[in-house]
């Protein structure tokens, strides 16, 4: 199982959603669960180390569908659960993304994330988040 997230944050001209580039796919940061980890623990870590923003500033606020899939790995079929939060990113730190595991780290507009996200299957979780962040109401 794995865990990881939509990240977003305010700015003056809305919300922008984080978005991690891999393999030369776009899709939200996200990892394996260690032993004695929550998923919510691994979000916020998973984060944390492929955009590089501060663990500090992250802040999980829902649960998002987790998001199914399989693929094959060393001649089998794997089924994997990925367990995605919406996570709130405060602050105004610039990406430094882990480039031993992802080519780059970017923020998008609620349009643009959905246009670049390259897996149909995340398309309902990325609606889910944005529909979340536009019922959250404004910070003072």
């Amino acid at each position: 199982m794995s865990a990881g997230g939509v990240v977003f944050r305010r700015t003056s001209d809305g919300p922008e959603v984080a978005l991690i580039k891999a393999n030369g796919r776009w899709s939200f940061p996200k990892g394996n669960i260690e032993r004695d980890e929550t998923p919510e623990a691994t979000a916020l870590r998973e984060i944390a180390e492929e955009t590089g923003l501060p663990l500090s500033r992250l802040r999980i606020v829902t649960q998002l569908p987790p998001v199914k899939y399989a693929f094959r790995w060393g001649g089998g079929l794997v089924f994997k659960t990925v367990h995605n939060y919406l996570v709130q990113f405060t602050g105004d730190n610039g990406f430094t993304p882990q480039l031993s595991e992802i080519e780059e780290a970017r923020s998008f507009t609620p349009a643009g994330a959905r246009r670049a996200i390259s897996f149909k299957n995340l398309k309902d979780t990325l609606d889910a988040a944005i529909s979340g962040v536009e019922r959250l109401p404004e910070a003072p």
